[in-house]
């Protein structure tokens, strides 16, 4: 892992990572903070924030509550 990924490209890692399953929310955000401080020694401001930024641009979408990433 590279120093200078962002909190959108580990949100991104992970979903990929784990395409065409159903991902309940929390373990998404835990292993981005997870990684996020082992990168850049300190807590992410808005996982959250990120992910739904991404759900609105319909990077991920939604299946029975659960995100997804979307192939571009």
């Amino acid at each position: 892992m590279t120093k200078n990924k962002s909190i959108g490209d580990l949100i991104m890692e992970y979903f990929i990572k784990h395409s065409k399953k159903d991902l309940p929310h929390g373990p998404v955000v835990d292993w981005v903070e997870e990684q996020y401080i082992k990168l850049h020694g300190k807590k992410p401001r808005d996982i959250w924030r990120q992910i739904r930024k991404f759900h609105e641009k319909g990077v991920l979408i939604s299946e029975r509550e659960d995100l997804q990433a979307r192939k571009l």
